[in-house]
């Protein structure tokens, strides 16, 4: 008869072994997209990046992640399943982008230039991310107290005491509630 310590040796044994796989396995299969970014002085930094963002950012700049300029790598052997973008520093689109027309409500056919495409993401977002925010002066004072622990227990302890100055009969009770 197998005894089930024997069984959980065993299991602890070989556990190690097969998380070492399954992250070797993860790892290998890595469908990020390659970014090479050709640096003023002729370097050439690169950068793995989520195919999922429009954007990413990289020491100080953004660049941009048009689906229709991801490319496939060659090598000797074939055709290489990684795909790859190429930018120049400080460029936040990549060499490949192609401008594109579009046609206006008369019909008429508009070339639609990079600066202009640029323009419409960051001014969409920017939209976006200023219509999420919640304003007021009252509003930014709370949240300023609830971030800071400091301010936060500073808080707490006023409304204790503002709490036992209003209403005097419970004051008694939460001295009893306080360790000693």
């Amino acid at each position: 008869m197998i005894n089930p310590y024997q069984v959980l040796y065993y299991v602890m044994l070989i556990a190690p072994v097969f998380i070492f796989l399954l992250v070797f396995l993860v790892l290998m299969n890595d469908n990020r997209i390659h970014a090479y970014i050709i640096n003023r002085n002729h370097d050439v930094r690169r950068k793995k990046v989520n195919p999922n963002m429009e954007y990413f950012r990289e020491r100080d700049s953004i660049y941009m992640i048009p689906s229709d300029c991801v490319t496939l790598s060659s090598t000797e052997k074939g055709l290489n399943p990684r795909s790859e973008l190429f930018y120049v520093e400080d460029n936040p689109l990549p060499i490949n982008f192609k401008p594109k027309t579009i046609k206006d409500e008369e019909g008429n056919e508009i070339e639609y230039t990079p600066d202009q495409w640029l323009m419409d993401k960051t001014w969409i977002e920017k939209v976006f991310k200023d219509a999420g925010k919640p304003s007021g002066i009252a509003f930014d004072i709370i949240v300023g107290y609830l971030s800071e622990p400091r301010k936060l227990m500073m808080l707490v302890f006023v409304f204790i005491i503002i709490g036992a100055v209003l209403v005097p009969r419970y004051a008694p009770e939460l001295l009893e509630m306080i360790p000693r």
